[in-house]
């Protein structure tokens, strides 16, 4: 039997690891946050890791595309 791979973005997993690794991540987390933003709406629960989200969200664009940042054409092209 082959392991299938996983493919699906896990917005928990990413809020326990409590950082944002990369540039897919990155696009990941602002969707999920998009997807979160409307469900809040409708259920409170949502809320909490909504904020948690967007934390993660702007601690990774401080540290990566700040103006004080070393942006790198490598980090242009990822992006």
């Amino acid at each position: 039997m082959s392991k299938i791979k996983k493919t699906q973005f896990d917005i928990s997993e990413l809020i326990e690891n409590g950082e944002i690794l990369n540039e897919l991540d990155l696009e990941r987390a602002m969707i999920a946050e998009r997807k979160l933003r409307v469900l809040a709406k409708e259920n409170p629960k949502f809320k909490s890791a909504r904020k948690k989200l967007r934390d993660l969200i702007e601690q990774y664009e401080s540290k990566n595309w700040s103006a004080d940042s070393n942006i790198t054409d490598k980090k242009i092209q990822e992006s």
